[in-house]
């Protein structure tokens, strides 16, 4: 049973990442250019998952797997990686401030519905996965870092945005900085955070010798 719980949340995780990943991938392609509105907002009134919104997620996944198996010799990779969805993130944050533009996936032209765009809350909550996934691929002490904390937020609002309807135009709660949340969107975070919230070997060591072996 030596590393046994390590290689089951290890193998979790990547299965994690992989589907959702995958669905990411499925939402950009048949759902944006093959014009398949269900995998775009699911129902009409919902908002949609916006292209630049999947192209994260599926960069967020594959961030994932590498850190999930050991990204300490692959450590540049990871950062391109999440340096993507960090410019992605912030540009959508920027381009909220001019109406004109008013997001990225305008900007590139795509053909969006009313109120359709990377909502804010979507933005912060891509710079906060891509911590955590960050955090996952640094062979750091356990507690060196907010990596847990993070978790703990995305798990809790992605929650909150499920149980509330926040992805509905009409919805009775209206949070402005999750109002063009899409329930593609708030699914995908959920699941991410699951995977991410498994439980580290190293938070059952009570000293560093409990640590060496859990490892061995």
């Amino acid at each position: 049973m030596k590393g046994g719980y390590a290689r089951f949340r290890r193998a979790i995780q990547v299965l994690i990442a992989s589907v959702f990943t995958i669905f990411a991938l499925i939402v950009l392609l048949a759902g944006w250019f093959a014009g398949t509105e269900f995998l775009v907002r699911y129902k009409p009134f919902y908002y949609a998952m916006v292209p630049t919104t999947a192209v994260c997620f599926a960069i967020l996944g594959c961030a994932n797997i590498l850190a999930s198996r050991g990204a300490a010799r692959h450590l540049w990779l990871l950062r391109a990686l999440l340096a993507v969805v960090v410019v992605i993130a912030v540009l959508n944050l920027v381009l909220h401030q001019f109406p004109a533009v008013s997001s990225l996936d305008h900007l590139l032209g795509f053909p969006l519905g009313d109120g359709d765009r990377m909502a804010d809350g979507t933005a912060y909550g891509l710079l906060l996965a891509a911590y955590c996934i960050y955090c996952l691929g640094l062979s750091r002490p356990i507690g060196a870092d907010m990596y847990r904390i993070g978790v703990v937020m995305g798990l809790t609002l992605s929650f909150a945005l499920l149980v509330g309807h926040s992805f509905v135009k009409v919805a009775a709660v209206d949070i402005p900085i999750f109002r063009e949340t899409s329930f593609f969107t708030a699914l995908l975070f959920l699941l991410l955070f699951i995977g991410l919230a498994l439980p580290d070997p190293r938070v059952f060591a009570l000293d560093k010798g409990a640590y060496r072996r859990w490892r061995h």
